[in-house]
């Protein structure tokens, strides 16, 4: 999970040209835990995930491919635009 996560934060930061200073602006978390998230390093609370993931405006596709493989008897469908 934390691998995806990874990919996830950092190939959608990048594609949209933000720096990570500007991810946390827009989603209240702290550049060193964008940081972590994007090494690998990083255990995230699912509320962290979560406002990084709307930041990008991910849609819940991404949520479900981040956790799937690790949980997949407790995947729902979940909006993160709401």
């Amino acid at each position: 999970m934390k691998h995806r996560l990874a990919n996830v934060i950092y190939q959608n930061r990048t594609k949209q040209g933000l720096k990570r200073k500007q991810l946390a602006e827009l989603s209240g978390v702290k550049v060193d835990t964008i940081a972590g998230i994007e090494k690998g390093s990083a255990n995230p609370r699912f509320v962290t995930v979560i406002r990084l993931l709307k930041a990008l405006k991910c849609g819940s596709s991404t949520l479900n491919y981040i956790f799937e493989k690790d949980y997949p008897e407790t995947i729902t469908t979940y909006s993160v635009n709401k």
